[in-house]
């Protein structure tokens, strides 16, 4: 007798909880129904103002993200309005994790999948050849990389056009290179070269002190007893002639002077010219004024000398 009392008691006490959470929940709902968005939101849905019942049940769910009215709604119009399947799944699964044992929560489950095969459908027809948003990217991104492997093609050209003028180049330069060293070696073999005309520049100048700066070696000497014996062939390489220096008529011998008074900026050379009409006579008059003539030809301004 007390065993069967007990078990009425707890089915009693188990009917009780469930009537109690069914009261809840019955409460629950009613509340979040009873709210002034909410009831905004199923106006404008009775209306027939579809944005606006969606804003109005968004606005809804910002305030209250219990209220699971709201969110069932706002899921069914993203699904059948809207056609916005990724954001209606969203929200059904959201509904499902709120409230599973709702007496909406299958009638969700079902839409949940109807959602799913609604957007594998919309993605598939977005690929379609030709059709859609993505189809039209694929086809631009096809026809760029058509270009950009155009583009590749002429560069590859260029650069083979570019490698073959660099080589010639390389070639050009190292035949340069080879002329200038058989050139090089051909002048190298020919040994020194001598300019007549420069040896005879220097043997003219004097410094400020009215001494020759050059002194006579025996190459020179033998150079210029040649010149005097008037000999024209010589075994060095003649530089190009240069400008014929005016030279005075050679003075008749009873009209030339028996001395002469050197001036500033004289040398033998200039007085052999002035008075014998060629530079090489230079030597006879040192040899006649050894006395007051150095025998490498160096003479003062203001000394006298004699003229043979």
């Amino acid at each position: 007798m007390k065993t069967k009392s007990l078990k009425l008691g707890a089915a009693l006490a188990l009917a009780a909880t469930m009537c109690g959470c069914d009261w809840f929940a019955a409460r629950e709902l009613k509340e979040d129904r009873n709210e002034r968005l909410y009831k905004t939101a199923m106006a404008d849905y009775s209306a027939g103002r579809i944005d606006a019942a969606v804003t109005g049940f968004e606005k809804t769910l910002r305030a209250n993200p219990a209220n699971t009215s709201a969110r069932f709604q706002l899921a069914s119009l993203l699904q059948d309005h809207r056609r916005d399947y990724l954001a209606a799944m969203c929200q059904y699964r959201e509904y499902l994790l709120q409230s599973p044992e709702s007496d909406k929560s299958a009638l969700a489950a079902e839409r949940v999948q109807i959602c799913e095969r609604q957007y594998a459908a919309y993605l598939l027809n977005q690929l379609k050849d030709g059709e859609g948003p993505v189809a039209k990217e694929i086809a631009r991104l096809r026809a760029n990389a058509e270009a950009d492997a155009e583009e590749i093609a002429r560069l590859k050209v260029e650069l083979e056009q570019t490698i073959s003028e660099r080589d010639a180049a390389r070639r050009e330069c190292e035949l340069a290179r080879n002329l200038v060293r058989s050139l090089g070696d051909e002048e190298s073999t020919e040994g020194p070269k001598f300019d007549m005309a420069t040896a005879k520049a220097l043997l003219d100048e004097e410094d400020d002190e009215g001494i020759d700066r050059i002194k006579l070696s025996a190459d020179e000497k033998n150079l210029l007893a040649e010149e005097e014996s008037e000999k024209t062939t010589t075994p060095f390489v003649v530089a190009p002639k240069p400008e014929p220096v005016p030279q005075l008529e050679k003075s008749p011998e009873e009209e030339r002077p028996e001395t002469y008074v050197v001036q500033e900026g004289d040398t033998l050379y200039k007085i052999a010219l002035k008075f014998y009409g060629k530079r090489s006579a230079w030597t006879r008059i040192r040899d006649a004024n050894k006395a007051v003539i150095s025998t490498d030809g160096r003479v003062n301004a203001g000394v006298t000398i004699k003229l043979p």
